[in-house]
């Protein structure tokens, strides 16, 4: 579907054919994870005589976790017309749309998948 938006891109701008230059992916994914937003704490004790012993305990709670980021790709088109250097190994943008090249192209493509 790569080839499909550089097809697609190529005969919009007004040019018949294209040459990949180049793709590039980033994988800007990351797993946030916010902090508590309570906290409770329990506690008990004894009295034996002058001393006394307790324990306490601090339970916290609230805290989230969530993915942000994107996956990106990026890729480099030349486009190309009649007479321009290279025009001979370029990929015909209609060709690679296929038959029902104009609805693509009227419609565009919305994902590289």
């Amino acid at each position: 579907m790569a080839n499909q938006m550089a097809a697609v891109a190529t005969i919009k701008a007004g040019y018949e054919r294209f040459v990949v230059g180049g793709f590039g992916t980033m994988n800007n994914t990351r797993v946030v994870s916010t902090g508590p937003s309570y906290a409770t704490t329990t506690g008990t004790f004894n009295r034996f005589g002058n001393s006394v012993y307790g324990t306490a305990n601090t339970t916290y709670g609230g805290s989230n976790t969530f993915v942000a980021g994107s996956n990106e790709a990026e890729m480099q088109i030349t486009m190309l017309n009649p007479g321009d250097p290279g025009y001979e190994q370029g990929i015909d943008a209609r060709t690679a749309l296929g038959p029902d090249w104009q609805k693509k192209v009227d419609d565009g493509i919305n994902n590289c998948f």
